[in-house]
């Protein structure tokens, strides 16, 4: 169970009335003439068709097509702004940058930029300065460059900031991957069930495209990104489930919690896991140590 505080914080931010900063995401900001199709090449969305105010979720894929990041993508007027997870924004520079040879793009860490993430109400409250993504059906994803700004501007409306966890409740809930914890190198990029908002099957060659190709062509993976409810205990057991558990099936090994917790919506610790088909089914059972989880 969570706190009351924590639980009105809830259903504050579900009402629209709470926001959060973020300090686990972060801007990688990518400028000149050939930014576009410089990302393009690297990532699984067509950023080429993103006109400016427009945005995109993409895997970043290796040379093998596993994912080495999931990121959303926003296209400002002069530049690209890529919002990441703070985890992986060392790596992600590495990467790309190591391909760059004479095209005409700078890669840029900014640390200036801030992330907030609040709910549709406050859709244009923050101004000229914060462009919005959407995270899920309760939230967006806002980036500013004016962080005392955005703090005011929430606070003009009545806004309050809410904790993290929070957010994890929500993100969670809307079984939304965040790249520290779902997402790593032991994962292709259809596993997450976002193809129609990460992945085009359109647009021509990228790096690691020819897996995501195959794999559209074999119609299915092996694995699938789920939530599972904490439905019992196994024989009295109490032992709570931790992220890095495995779950098994018949005593086989077909998953590890990447991400857990409470939901108000099922009234149950709620956890995420890259699952083994056909055992990602709604109404499957895997047995963790001491539990049972049940896949929503």
């Amino acid at each position: 169970m969570i706190s009351d505080e924590l639980l009105q914080q809830y259903k504050d931010f579900q009402n629209g009335e709470s926001y959060c900063f973020d300090s686990k995401f972060q801007i990688i900001e990518m400028t000149g003439a050939d930014r576009a199709s410089f990302l393009h090449n690297f990532c699984t969305a067509d950023i080429k068709k993103l006109a400016t105010g427009e945005s995109s979720e993409a895997f970043v894929l290796n040379i093998k097509g596993k994912t080495l990041a999931f990121i959303q993508v926003l296209c400002l007027e002069e530049s690209l702004a890529i919002v990441a997870r703070a985890s992986n924004v060392a790596g992600l520079i590495e990467h790309l940058s190591r391909y760059l040879i004479s095209e005409k793009v700078e890669i840029i860490e900014r640390k200036d930029y801030q992330v907030a993430i609040c709910g549709f109400q406050c859709t244009g409250a923050l101004g000229g300065n914060a462009f919005a993504l959407q995270l899920s059906e309760k939230a967006n994803l806002f980036v500013t460059t004016d962080a005392v700004g955005a703090s005011q501007a929430f606070a003009s409306l009545g806004k309050k900031e809410c904790s993290p966890a929070v957010i994890e409740m929500i993100r969670v809930e809307a079984g939304y991957p965040f790249s520290d914890f779902d997402v790593s190198a032991d994962h292709l990029a259809q596993e997450f069930n976002r193809d129609a908002t990460a992945i085009s099957y359109e647009k021509g060659c990228y790096l690691g495209q020819e897996t995501v190709a195959r794999l559209d062509a074999l119609g299915h993976t092996n694995r699938s990104f789920v939530q599972a409810a904490i439905q019992q205990t196994v024989g009295g057991s109490e032992e709570a489930p931790r992220i890095g558990d495995e779950l098994f099936v018949d005593q086989k090994k077909v998953a590890t919690i990447s991400s857990m917790a409470f939901s108000p919506k099922h009234q149950c610790m709620l956890i995420l896991a890259t699952v083994r088909k056909p055992h990602h089914k709604p109404g499957s059972e895997l047995l963790g140590n001491g539990y049972v989880a049940k896949v929503v």
